[in-house]
């Protein structure tokens, strides 16, 4: 008799990709103050983390900025 572990079956990995190579991955945003309102200084931040600080009221989007993208010069080494 033989006996070995059954094969699962892959699993869909659910969620969304994030990438941070590209002037779209990112959002410029104002924070607001206790006031509610803009402040003056414009962050440029991950879209993901910005779509949450403005979903909770903590910051609005500034849609006069304009964001530039520069290449990283990260690399990643493997032995």
């Amino acid at each position: 008799m033989s006996a070995k572990l059954k094969q699962e079956e892959s699993k869909e990995v659910k969620g969304e990709k994030v990438s941070f190579s590209s002037a779209s991955d990112y959002m410029a945003i104002k924070l607001n103050g206790q006031d509610g309102k803009p402040q003056g200084e414009t962050f440029v931040e991950h879209k993901i983390f910005a779509k949450k600080l403005i979903a909770s009221k903590k910051a609005t989007e500034d849609k006069d900025a304009k964001i530039e993208f520069s290449a990283s010069n990260t690399q990643i080494l493997k032995d």
